[in-house]
């Protein structure tokens, strides 16, 4: 299985304040694992699909609109 490099932005989780996320890997019952298309932060369970993306709609929301803004993208 190939890995992706997962840190190609700066992050920094609006929920937590990790700076680290990965990718989310699954396991199926027959044991086969692959990589699925979206992101996790590693400290919380904030689930994204594109981080900079992410990270741009969260730097432009304002402060009291950041924890919102985070579960909508």
């Amino acid at each position: 299985m190939e890995r992706r490099s997962l840190q190609r932005t700066v992050f920094r989780c609006p929920l937590c304040g990790s700076h680290t996320f990965a990718a989310v890997e699954i396991t199926l019952r027959s044991g086969a694992r692959f990589t699925a298309d979206f992101y996790h932060c590693t400290e919380c369970s904030l689930h994204f699909v594109h981080p900079d993306r992410f990270m741009r709609a969260i730097d432009k929301a304002p402060a009291r609109e950041r924890r919102r803004s985070a579960a909508l993208v």
